[in-house]
């Protein structure tokens, strides 16, 4: 129907815990072509948390994980697989302030057609990230880290070059 699966509200917390997210449906090619297509919006939120869920997307979509500089952003013992999108995870700074997203334990992968596809984009002032026995993959970039702190250990951040067979 061209909803995207979750918004957020202002200051709201959410979690989604032990189990799995299959997006099927089709995202508004509206909402595609000004990239912001994406599965969890969360720029408003307070907190956002996936742990142990596998997500799994098929169908064109922007971002899986959209959030702010306002959101705290968990993922941990996740898996998210997009086989059609831009960003697996991305950052908007909209607020000036600090934001701190923890990534424990998780796999991000993401491709589409273009082969034009990043797996984490961090551009947000102020941003903390912390990257823990995780892996990230994409075509194009696996992570961008624009600013902030960023600490990563035993975490794996491979580009299938893809991108470039059609440069």
């Amino acid at each position: 129907d061209g909803k995207m699966a979750l918004s957020a509200a202002q200051g709201q917390s959410i979690t989604i815990k032990n189990g799995s997210v299959a997006f099927t449906g089709t995202a508004d090619p509206t909402e595609l072509k000004d990239l912001k297509a994406n599965l969890f919006e969360v720029s408003s939120a307070k907190l956002f948390v996936l742990d142990h869920v596998a997500v799994t997307v098929e169908t064109a979509m922007t971002t899986a994980i959209y959030c702010s500089s306002s959101t705290d952003l968990r993922v941990l013992h996740s898996t998210i697989d997009l086989k059609n999108a831009y960003y697996g995870l991305g950052t908007n700074n909209s607020l000036g302030a600090n934001a701190h997203i923890l990534i424990q334990d998780s796999s991000v992968n993401v491709t589409n057609a273009e082969k034009d596809n990043t797996a984490f984009l961090g551009n947000v002032e102020g941003l903390g990230v912390q990257i823990e026995n995780s892996s990230f993959k994409a075509d194009r970039q696996a992570i961008i880290a624009r600013t902030g702190s960023w600490m990563i250990e035993n975490t794996t951040a491979e580009i299938t070059g893809d991108w470039l067979k059609d440069a």
